[in-house]
C-alpha cells in the first residue's frame, strides 16, 4: 500500500514541555520550536559616581510633558532626564545621574493632556522642577536626545536658556525621521565626527519614558536605560 504524506505536518524537534520547567527551559523549549522569538527586558542601568574615563563626552536623554502644543503659550508640567557618558566613536558609557520633577502650571491642565498624560492639578499643584539641578546636568552635556526633538526643543529653550547652547538631536523613530548627516549637523564642537549620530542609533527607540519612574526611584527603567558598552 503506497504512503500517504501529510505536507501540512507539525515538524519540530522540541520536545514536549516537562510539567514543570526552568524559566530558562522554557526559553530554550520555545526558541526550540521556531514559532517564538524572545525577546529579554533591558535591564537597568545603575548611576555611577565615578564614570569611566574612557568616556569623556556628556550626553543627555530627555522627555517632557507640557499643558499643550504651542512652546509660547503652553508649559511644561514634567521633565525626565537621563545623563550619560560616551566617547568620540558614539559608544554609550555610564549612566552618571537622573533627574524627574513636576512643575505647576500657572492655569489649569486640560482634559486631554490629563487623558494623554495621566497628570492632574493635584499632582502638580506646589511642584517645581528644581533648575539648579537641571542645569548642572544640562551645562555639560555635549548631546541632548529627545525622542520628539522638534517640539521638545523650543519649550525646553524658554523654560530654561541653557538649553540654547546644547546640541538638541533626534531619535530615529517611525514618527520622526533622522539620518546620520542631520544629527552630525547638530552637534557641538566636543561631540566631533558622527559620534552623535552613532550614540542615537544606540540608545532604545522607546527613549519616551515617565519621567516620574526617573525621578522617584534613582535609576533607570527598562524603557530608558542607555544601552552599554
Amino acid at each position: 500500500m503506497a504512503l500517504q504524506y501529510d505536507m501540512f505536518e507539525e515538524r519540530s524537534a522540541a520536545k514536549a514541555p516537562a510539567a514543570e520547567m526552568s524559566e530558562a527551559d522554557m526559553v530554550r523549549y520555545l526558541q526550540a520550536t521556531g514559532q517564538y522569538r524572545i525577546l529579554t527586558k533591558l535591564q537597568p542601568r545603575q548611576v555611577v559616581e565615578a564614570p569611566d574615563p574612557a568616556y569623556p563626552l556628556r550626553g543627555i536623554i530627555l522627555d517632557t510633558e507640557t499643558t499643550g502644543l504651542n512652546a509660547c503659550k503652553h508649559e511644561i508640567i514634567e521633565i525626565g532626564i537621563i545623563a550619560f557618558s560616551f566617547d568620540q566613536r558614539g559608544t554609550i558609557g555610564d549612566v552618571t545621574a537622573v533627574y524627574g520633577g513636576l512643575q505647576e502650571p500657572t492655569s489649569p491642565i486640560p482634559a486631554d493632556i490629563t487623558r494623554l498624560t495621566g497628570l492632574t492639578d493635584a499632582m502638580v499643584a506646589g511642584q517645581a522642577i528644581d533648575l539648579v539641578e537641571v542645569e548642572a546636568l544640562i551645562e555639560p552635556a555635549g548631546l541632548v536626545v529627545a525622542h520628539n526633538a522638534g517640539f521638545d526643543r523650543p519649550f525646553c529653550e524658554i523654560f530654561s536658556p541653557v538649553f540654547a547652547n546644547t546640541a538638541l538631536s533626534m531619535i530615529v523613530s517611525r514618527s520622526w525621521k533622522c539620518s546620520p548627516r542631520k544629527l552630525t549637523e547638530h552637534r557641538l564642537p566636543n561631540c566631533t565626527g558622527p559620534a552623535s549620530a552613532r550614540v542615537s542609533a544606540s540608545l532604545p527607540s522607546t527613549v519616551r519614558s515617565t519621567s516620574r519612574s526617573i525621578g522617584k526611584r534613582g535609576d533607570t527603567d527598562g524603557r530608558t536605560a542607555a544601552k552599554g558598552h
